[in-house]
């Protein structure tokens, strides 16, 4: 079984696969870093951004920055 390091480098491997992963950095991975970082710049923990959004238990924060960096695969345009 390969580990995770070496399984991302196979697939970084192929031309098509890095090309997209590096769009996804680009473009929307870019949503995380500028929610991440409005986050520190208004001095919040995600304790209080959940707070703020009505009560949301910290762990549906912390699983909003999960989908932002790990979104759902595609098939076809098509979440999967």
């Amino acid at each position: 079984m390969l580990t995770h390091a070496e399984l991302k480098a196979k697939a970084l491997a192929n031309a098509e696969v890095r090309a997209e992963y590096e769009r996804l950095n680009k473009e929307e991975f870019a949503l995380l870093d500028e929610i991440l970082a409005a986050r520190a710049a208004a001095g919040l923990s995600q304790a209080q951004v959940a707070e703020r959004m009505g009560g949301c238990p910290e762990f549906c924060v912390n699983g909003i920055s999960l989908l932002l960096r790990h979104p759902v695969l595609e098939l076809n345009s098509k979440p999967i």
